[in-house]
């Protein structure tokens, strides 16, 4: 099924004090306060450094005041060969609804999430078992934003079945966003709804950024000003480890081996 485009902004390259300015965040803003009227799923594609994950920090941020709980999960290649890793990131913060589940999506799940021993269940159960965690744990306490980024960085397991998830919420109390570029594999964003970023080419932009996302910009301006892991993660809705592989990341890019050294090489550029 080929994936149909919402619109395609061509604009310059974005670095984290513009976004708010962008008119894709406010088409995205616009459906947290109702998330289950309109599309619930939306991929934002686009190349490195066209603002992807600087809308997802924007919308993570405003979506408490829309009432919604943030999920959040990012590709990481250390762990992209580790089975529902991706889907333990996004979702194991609802482990607490596991419970209220009928009792082969219930074992499904703590299959999945390493909470039991046993064979592994049809990828089919987990995905409908993942479907009723988000569908059970949205019902009892409200609206809730999922959110993906470097699809690519995404194990396989858990792309089948977050993409599962992300095709049939329409109707439900729920906004899933993913940010993926072209070159990403299509298991998890086939048949959604895209949103299409562009930059301009030009050409001009300086190493940094260039060779950084949005996020991993935002990353290190926060660990250039001294915030810890676990602090830059509750700012940015990331868990600690997240932000460390992020780090681990960016060091390379930079030219640099350790944060002590972020400061100077961030404004070097």
């Amino acid at each position: 099924m080929s994936a149909s485009v919402l619109f395609e902004l061509r604009g310059p390259e974005v670095v984290p004090e513009q976004v708010n300015d962008r008119p894709e965040l406010a088409v995205l803003s616009s459906r947290l306060a109702r998330p289950e009227n309109g599309p619930s799923s939306t991929v934002l594609r686009g190349a490195p450094g066209t603002g992807r994950s600087a809308l997802l920090d924007a919308l993570a941020a405003q979506a408490p005041t829309h009432g919604l709980r943030v999920l959040r999960a990012c590709g990481a290649e250390a762990e992209a060969e580790l089975p529902f890793s991706g889907l333990h990131q996004l979702l194991y913060p609802l482990r607490e609804y596991i419970a209220r589940l009928p009792g082969t999506q219930r074992q499904a799940l703590n299959r999945a999430f390493g909470l039991t021993d046993g064979p592994e269940p049809s990828r089919f159960v987990i995905s409908a078992a993942a479907l009723a965690l988000v569908d059970t744990a949205a019902t009892a306490q409200g609206p809730l934003l999922l959110l993906v980024d470097d699809v690519v960085g995404i194990d396989p397991s858990s792309a089948e079945v977050l993409g599962f998830i992300a095709r049939r919420l329409s109707g439900r109390p729920v906004l899933f966003l993913a940010a993926a570029t072209d070159d990403d594999p299509a298991t998890l964003t086939a048949g959604l709804p895209e949103l299409r970023l562009r930059d301009t080419g030009s050409g001009t932009q300086s190493a940094s950024s260039s060779d950084l996302t949005a996020q991993e910009l935002r990353i290190a301006d926060l660990a250039a000003q001294g915030l810890t892991n676990k602090q830059i993660g509750e700012r940015l809705f990331l868990s600690h480890r997240t932000v460390s592989t992020h780090l681990y990341r960016i060091f390379p890019k930079l030219g640099i081996s350790s944060r002590a050294a972020l400061r100077d090489a961030l404004a070097a550029h």
